[in-house]
């Protein structure tokens, strides 16, 4: 996404209201948590810091939420939960499909059989994204353990992402295949194994990108500031995941040099399980912020409200928001959402 520069001295018409870029049109894109339930209990995940009810999102809720955003033409359908654990998951992705909206969602291939792949790809899904993290089936059970069990699901979500790409090709589907990694500074050097592994499975894209900050919280300010790696090291590794990748697959990976910027708060909002409309992802917490619930207001109230109108007066500011500092899009360390 573009970076959108705040003009107050732009402005539109919106019914009577004159609307600056304070006001922006509705969101065409969003990112919708089905459920905030998971089976795994990784390391850089802050579902339990966090402490947020384990919830699962209705279809009917899901229908009246989408219903919400008249102009919206792409969901992301994942936050803070394993998504395909929602059963209605499935039926969500179609109606989702049938009103024309693209849909992207990370998921952490433990639950990617053939029939669920199947069903998903003739759903005609635009994006499945696959997280994984490590090359290694130690570090992997180290990084993302099973939550209440023992149980290392590395070699199963290898072959689930093996799986998923023979059925994509079989089908013919358009549906893009990523694999999207977690780099942390205990596995910054796996990175290129990593690569070698992506290219391997043959996923149509690899994404690595740095660690994210959570919610702003002080114990997640800590983690993200001794997650860092130095800019040396990390363009080191981008050298040589771009060597491995290159003619192969396309990589995306920060590197100095790289700058993003940050637009979500002009263009996309993160709507939780039960309603509440956060920033974006790096706030899933309605606790620590958010604008409103589409439970109890209108869109129009919530976007348009002085809450919404202040954040982004701020985003726009040298004095940014709490929850934006350190983050991985803003500080331009990750290309999207």
């Amino acid at each position: 996404m573009d970076v959108v520069n705040l003009d107050t001295s732009m402005a539109s018409s919106h019914g009577s209201a004159v609307v600056s870029l304070l006001e922006p049109p509705l969101p065409s894109q969003i990112q919708l948590e089905p459920t905030t339930v998971c089976n795994l209990d990784c390391i850089m995940c802050p579902i339990n810091s966090l402490q947020r009810d384990k919830n699962m999102m209705t279809l009917d809720e899901f229908k009246d939420l989408v219903g919400r955003f008249p102009k919206l033409e792409r969901i992301t359908m994942h936050g803070i939960g394993e998504p395909l654990m929602n059963r209605d998951f499935f039926q969500m992705v179609e109606h989702a499909k049938s009103k024309g909206i693209r849909v992207y969602f990370n998921n952490n291939m433990t639950y990617m059989t053939e029939a669920n792949a199947r069903n998903l790809l003739s759903l005609e899904v635009d994006e499945i994204r696959t997280s994984l993290d490590t090359p290694y089936k130690d570090e992997y059970a180290r990084i993302r353990p099973a939550r209440n069990q023992r149980t290392n699901f590395f070699d199963e979500v290898v072959e689930n992402v093996r799986t998923l790409v023979r059925v994509r090709n079989e089908l013919g589907s358009k549906t893009k295949i990523k694999l999207v990694g977690v780099c942390m500074d205990e596995t910054i050097r796996q990175m290129p194994d990593l690569t070698r592994l992506g290219v391997e499975l043959g996923v149509d894209e690899i994404m690595i990108q740095n660690m994210q900050l959570w919610s702003g919280k002080d114990e997640f300010r800590e983690d993200r500031e001794g997650k860092v790696v130095a800019d040396q090291v990390m363009s080191e590794v981008y050298e040589e995941c771009r060597d491995i990748a290159t003619g192969k697959v396309p990589l995306k990976m920060w590197h100095p040099g790289v700058s993003h910027g940050c637009n979500w708060a002009e263009t996309s909002c993160y709507v939780t399980v039960d309603g509440y409309v956060t920033p974006c992802c790096n706030c899933p917490d309605p606790k620590v912020k958010n604008f409103g619930n589409l439970n109890e207001k209108s869109l129009e109230e919530i976007w348009y409200g002085e809450d919404y109108k202040e954040f982004r007066r701020q985003l726009a500011s040298p004095d940014i928001p709490e929850i934006c500092d350190g983050c991985v899009i803003y500080g331009g360390r990750f290309k999207e959402y």
